[in-house]
């Protein structure tokens, strides 16, 4: 058990490497992008990435989840698996091809109806391409993390940020390009990491395909195209609908606060790719102690994720303030509540994987159905009046209405009996401390003092956490000694 632990946390800080590696990298060439990119450009190009995966996500059918799910259940039997993979991969291969088809007649009257002309027909093509691009990198990458291959995985990443970036401020400098820099880095960079990456999980592949294998991975995934759906208004219609009402200058704030907001869900994706390997190992053990091993990890992670949750907010401001130009200075009121957006996820993190070890996914649907009417609903209202600040705050209380249904679903269908009165008092300990937030923001303090007192409430949360068993001084050693490598195996 002990050495389990130690394995998830230097896998752990294998996936933190790489995100550190990549937000230093993006953090670094932000000035640079700031100062030949407008907000505006920033909104087309928000514009682009978005129509493309939400596209593609849309056709899927579901297939990735399928595949990651039986990978787990195949483990052992690895020529079933591969059939499996196979079966997925090459019907998304078709299905994209088709829709791509028919895409291609109609993106005039897409950039007209819904987008009003603020993205051309030829940027919605080139959305499209980058959305199956990035599909397949993501459906191949999340192979090599079931397999916990967690350095091809990172060096998956780090690439992908290295070429990514090299494109563009080729392209800003050298040829005078200005958002399609970056749309053309997306599709270059994309292409050739998915090539790599398809090398590299090349063995689980086979020229095998079976119907029964198939209809095994539909069956288990169609419970998931409502899903996908409402995924597509949930994330495209506050974009498109600030485009519209508010302008491209207003998707860039939302734009920049969301990606800077994007920290701790980079963070989230490290722990993540450890817990549910962890998470499934232990459901199938499917014993008392094992269940107790989930919710013992499940505290300690979440106390983990809303640190850093706090760290980025406390810190977004300044961040903001040194790496754009005053332009963007707004969207440091945008981040606060888009964090909360992925702290919330934090509910489903636990609830998802409960689900998705019973394979009853058609439990995943009531939550999503009931997070994107709150979502439209405050969306239609506050974007109006508060623009992309209200944009984010509705989509944190909606994130936070679907997580109490999956919750409660969750338990439902398979049942680790985690504490919910310690799960609540976490989360509303972390709200108090956050509201703090606006305050400090809006009153003109000195910067440095500005800096103390956000330091100084980190380190009394920490103390919070300690004095309340949410995380043990011991659990803190293991971490720091993982971090440093010193683990003894």
């Amino acid at each position: 058990m002990k050495q389990e632990r130690y394995k998830n946390f230097k896998d752990i800080f294998r996936y933190l490497s790489a995100t550190v590696v990549t937000n230093a990298i993006a953090f670094f060439s932000i000035p640079i992008y700031t100062r030949f990119l407008s907000p505006s450009d920033y909104g087309v190009i928000a514009l682009f990435t978005m129509f493309g995966t939400v596209s593609v996500g849309f056709i899927s059918f579901g297939l990735q989840g399928a595949t990651y799910r039986y990978y787990f259940k195949y483990q052992k039997r690895l020529n079933i698996f591969k059939v499996v993979n196979t079966n997925n991969f090459t019907f998304n291969i078709l299905i994209c091809g088709i829709a791509g088809f028919v895409l291609w007649n109609i993106t005039d009257r897409v950039a007209f109806r819904v987008f009003d002309n603020k993205i051309t027909p030829e940027l919605l093509k080139l959305s499209y391409i980058y959305g199956c691009l990035e599909y397949f990198l993501n459906y191949l990458t999340l192979i090599l993390v079931a397999q916990t291959r967690a350095k091809a995985y990172s060096s998956i990443k780090i690439a992908q940020i290295i070429i990514n970036t090299g494109i563009s401020l080729y392209l800003l400098y050298i040829c005078s390009f200005t958002y399609m820099a970056r749309i053309y880095a997306f599709i270059a960079t994309t292409a050739i990491l998915t090539l790599v990456s398809l090398f590299l999980t090349k063995n689980t592949f086979t020229f095998k395909f079976s119907l029964k294998l198939f209809k095994r991975s539909v069956k288990f995934a169609y419970p998931q195209i409502p899903l996908q759906i409402i995924g597509i208004l949930y994330t495209s219609f506050d974009k498109t609908m600030l485009s519209n009402y508010k302008g491209l200058v207003s998707v860039g704030h939302y734009n920049i606060g969301e990606r800077f907001s994007h920290l701790i869900k980079l963070v989230m994706d490290s722990i993540v790719r450890v817990w549910t390997p962890f998470f499934m190992k232990k459901a199938h053990e499917n014993t008392a102690e094992s269940k107790q091993a989930i919710v013992k990890a499940y505290f300690e992670f979440s106390f983990i994720l809303l640190f850093f949750g706090l760290v980025v907010i406390y810190f977004s401001e300044e961040l903001i303030q040194l790496m754009t130009t005053e332009d963007f200075y707004a969207a440091a009121y945008v981040v606060p509540f888009y964090v909360f957006y992925y702290l919330f996820g934090i509910i489903r993190m636990l609830a998802v994987n409960q689900i998705g070890y019973s394979e009853k996914t058609l439990n995943l649907l009531p939550s999503s159905i009931v997070g994107i009417l709150i979502n439209i609903g405050l969306n239609i209202v506050l974007i109006k009046r508060y623009g992309p600040v209200g944009a984010a705050l509705a989509t944190s209380i909606s994130a936070f209405g679907a997580s109490i249904i999956i919750f409660y679903l969750g338990e439902k269908v398979f049942p680790v009996h985690i504490k919910k009165k310690h799960l609540t008092a976490l989360f509303l300990l972390t709200i108090a401390f956050a509201s703090t937030i606006y305050p400090i923001m809006l009153f003109d303090i000195n910067i440095v003092l500005k800096i103390l007192i956000k330091v100084m409430l980190l380190a009394l949360f920490v103390f919070v956490g300690l004095k309340t068993k949410y995380i043990s001084l011991q659990y803190t050693r293991n971490l720091l000694t993982a971090m440093y490598g010193k683990v003894k195996h």
